[in-house]
């Protein structure tokens, strides 16, 4: 299957990095090429309702079924494709060709599923035209469920603090580490559990694990908000109680918001990567967030990736994904 993906316009290279976890997830023989700056076409056994669910920054997604050149459509897919579903026509990059193009494909559409009706509320489908410099591509994808990332915004959380992560950093952090669901996935420094609340509503066992026993009540607090459980445990990272885990993603604290207990950050990452080193299965990710400026090594980690995310003027965050040896 031939799926394109339309990604959302952040000037950084996460959206990308994300997709490209998500597909090394759930079938690490699927191909990527990418178009453009924010579309990506992909070939491989996926299931786009899945990527699309758990993706923090995918706009549009769908099964390529056409192209268009000069007017002229060439159809990837047999006639009568909608099968009498109701469908929109939509475009994604379109600009100045936006109305005309749309009227032509809904007008073609129409006579190959004379069957199927317009329906631009609620469709059961949507076929998106997308623009890729001069040509068109076209895909279908169902109508995909609108995301709400605003009612887990840090301060719509009955406990706040302002360390808290955005839903959509979060998620993506924890799709980075290529987890799946019924894994376990461990924050070891979850403050108010914005990373274990992401998990769990992709259907990822999550832990959480944090030093300060208000933090710990705060989590429990937010994830029974969401009417979510997940495993606390108030206790100093730097000797953890746990054997296995299958992934892990954290903010390491830097000591502006959130307390680093009179440690530098460095010191607090060196000794949590030789605690957690064990703790990891071989061939699992690890996900740190860290001021950009920090280095570290260590021989049982692989550097996959690192991503740097200007957080305002006087901060740049990068994201370091790790591989165990």
């Amino acid at each position: 299957m031939k799926l394109l993906v339309g990604l959302s316009g952040e000037n950084n290279p996460l959206p990308f990095e994300e997709l490209k976890a998500l597909i090394e997830t759930y079938d690490p023989q699927a191909s990527l090429v990418k178009l453009s700056d924010r579309l990506v076409l992909i070939e491989g056994n996926l299931s786009y309702e899945k990527i699309y669910k758990r993706a923090s920054y995918i706009r549009i997604i769908g099964e390529l079924i056409g192209s268009l050149n000069n007017d002229r459509i060439e159809w990837f897919v047999e006639e009568n494709f909608l099968k009498g579903s109701t469908y929109r026509v939509s475009g994604f990059l379109l600009g100045k060709y936006n109305e005309d193009l749309e009227a032509l494909v809904g007008e073609k559409v129409l006579k190959l599923n004379p069957l199927s009706r317009v329906s631009l509320e609620n469709p059961d489908k949507v076929l998106w035209i997308v623009r890729v410099q001069d040509d068109f591509l076209l895909i279908l994808s169902k109508k995909l469920e609108e995301k709400r990332w605003i009612d887990r915004r840090p301060r719509a959380k009955p406990f706040f603090h302002p360390s808290a992560l955005y839903p959509k950093l979060a998620r993506a952090l924890v799709n980075l580490s290529r987890v799946r669901e019924g894994e376990y996935f461990l924050d070891p420094f979850c403050g108010t559990g914005s990373l274990l609340i992401e998990a769990e509503l992709i259907g990822i066992n999550s832990v959480g694990m944090d030093i300060n026993l208000k933090m710990c009540k705060g989590t429990k607090a937010n994830l029974n908000h969401f009417k979510l459980k997940s495993d606390i445990i108030n206790a100093n990272s730097f000797f953890s109680p746990l054997i296995r885990v299958d992934a892990i993603a954290t903010d390491i604290p830097y000591g502006r918001c959130a307390s680093t207990y009179g440690k530098e950050q460095k010191i607090i990452l060196s000794s949590f990567l030789e605690e957690f080193s064990e703790i990891l299965g071989k061939g699992r990710y690890m996900v740190i967030m860290h001021r950009h400026e920090l280095e570290f090594f260590r021989s049982e980690f692989e550097l996959i990736q690192r991503c740097l995310i200007p957080v305002h003027r006087n901060l740049t965050r990068a994201i370091s994904v790790m591989r165990r040896k």
